[in-house]
């Protein structure tokens, strides 16, 4: 138990390391471009309409689709499978969705810093709230390594509460059986 533990621990370290540097990195380059610090485009171009359009069709496209994809990808995890595999899975899946979005927000950072347009702007700063809700996850990881054990806990708190239930009814019952037979007297 404890090696499963330190492994997913060590998997979800690098995880996190990987996803605090890029939202620094990602950070430090939008306050770079917001006090115009970057030296790449000294002054502001309008951006044309159907570039503008093809972002935002993109950007609206792109972050329900790698959401999606992520929970979508671990489905594909066979129960049982071995700890390694897991690990490996769930690692791909959340590069794929890290760095995705990672790359829209350079993007969409990039425009900003080019044109100058608050869609560009407004669209980084959701990117950004939406990172706060792609950190990667110990418990996440650990349901997908033993889903059984889980899953049995979760049954029998399933039965335990119909049981109780059961025995709720069952005491209903009585209490109608009982007003039954008055009635009859």
């Amino acid at each position: 138990m404890k090696e499963k533990n330190s492994k997913i621990d060590s998997a979800i370290k690098l995880l996190k390391q990987h996803y605090n540097i890029n939202i620094i990195f990602l950070a430090v380059l939008f306050i770079f471009a917001m006090f115009q610090l970057l030296p790449f485009f000294t002054e502001k171009q309008p951006a044309s309409i159907v570039l503008e359009r093809y972002i935002i069709v993109i950007t609206i496209i792109v972050i329900p689709s790698v959401l999606k994809l992520f929970p979508i990808l671990l489905k594909k995890i066979p129960a049982g499978a071995d700890i390694g595999y897991v690990i490996g899975k769930y690692k791909k899946a959340s590069y794929i969705r890290l760095y995705t979005l990672s790359a829209l927000t350079i993007a969409l950072i990039i425009l900003y810093d080019y044109s100058g347009n608050m869609n560009f702007f407004w669209f980084t700063v959701v990117l950004f709230i939406l990172f706060i809700y792609c950190k990667p996850s110990f418990p996440e990881l650990e349901r997908l390594i033993n889903p059984v054990i889980l899953d049995n806990v979760h049954e029998k708190e399933v039965n335990t509460n119909s049981k109780a239930e059961d025995n709720d009814s069952t005491k209903y019952d009585e209490k109608e059986d009982d007003e039954d037979d008055e009635g009859k007297i």
